[in-house]
């Protein structure tokens, strides 16, 4: 792809670190509890085309089509380790999920424009700059057909807060077009506080 160039973060900060990442988020960050309330907010169907940007080892993408087997679920993430993961995890449960290589500006060229009705990204935007940030939600927007929703979860709060608060979340899908953009939660972690926001692409 053309920007797999761009820099990015590992998904446990360090790649050694990389085996650790699943049993230090489920510990340290209540992990099922925000991963199921996010769920129940995408609400899967068995229409769906879902894309999980910043999909990591793929733990959000294996939930959702467990949730929804007949959802159509793609996963994008620039490190090919933790997409690995991300395989071998669908393969186990014997799923069909596809994992592509990608930066989120990116993703309406590996969804494919207005294709998606659901995009979700949780725990990867605070790794972007603000002009990656701008991109992502620019192509997440392309990628959406008219009426879809994206759901984004993120810290705002402790450790890897940096100014971007749910406020400034909001901010940035209004002025990336969305419609409706609102908080629908919190939860607190040991590295900080999480918020979900959400929006839509208009009809």
């Amino acid at each position: 792809m053309a920007t797999t160039h761009q820099h990015f973060v590992p998904a446990a900060g360090q790649r050694w670190l990389l085996p650790f990442y699943d049993p230090l988020i489920a510990l340290l960050t209540r992990e099922r509890r925000w991963r199921d309330a996010i769920l129940d907010a995408l609400d899967p169907k068995a229409d769906d085309i879902i894309v999980d940007v910043g999909c990591g080892t793929g733990t959000l993408a294996v939930m959702a089509k467990a949730r929804e087997p007949g959802a159509e679920i793609i996963g994008l993430d620039p490190d090919p380790d933790a997409l690995a993961r991300a395989s071998a995890k669908a393969l186990a449960q014997s799923m069909t999920i596809a994992f592509a290589r990608g930066f989120g500006g990116d993703v309406a060229k590996v969804a494919g424009a207005g294709r998606a009705n659901k995009i979700v990204s949780t725990l990867a935007m605070h790794h972007m700059s603000g002009e990656a940030q701008a991109q992502t939600l620019a192509a997440m927007r392309e990628a959406l057909a008219p009426g879809g929703a994206v759901h984004i979860a993120d810290f705002t709060g402790g450790h890897f807060f940096h100014g971007a608060d749910s406020g400034k979340l909001i901010a940035d899908l209004t002025a990336a077009g969305f419609t409706q953009a609102r908080k629908v939660g919190e939860f607190r972690t040991v590295f900080g506080r999480v918020t979900h926001v959400s929006a839509r692409k208009a009809r």
